[in-house]
């Protein structure tokens, strides 16, 4: 962060200048290997407005969120599930 108070490379949305396309994670100023380091890239597998940590069972009534892994995720969900 910049001492002015604004993110330093940060864009009007949030996201940094330079991001990976959709469905592409950017790894660049990642370690990639060495001793102790390793790179696992993982794309998201749903975006919902569901949250079924905060917001169990209240499907649609969240903020929209990424879901990586799970693609059956549902604002019902559960650990188990």
């Amino acid at each position: 962060m910049s001492g002015t108070g604004g993110m330093s490379g940060m864009g009007k949305t949030g996201t940094q200048s330079g991001a990976a396309p959709a469905g592409k994670v950017a790894t660049a100023g990642f370690p990639t290997g060495g001793p102790g380091i390793f790179t696992d890239r993982c794309a998201p597998t749903k975006t919902a407005a569901d949250d079924p940590i905060m917001m169990p069972g209240m499907s649609g009534m969240s903020m929209q969120h990424d879901f990586f892994g799970n693609r059956a995720i549902t604002a019902s969900s559960t650990a188990a599930s």
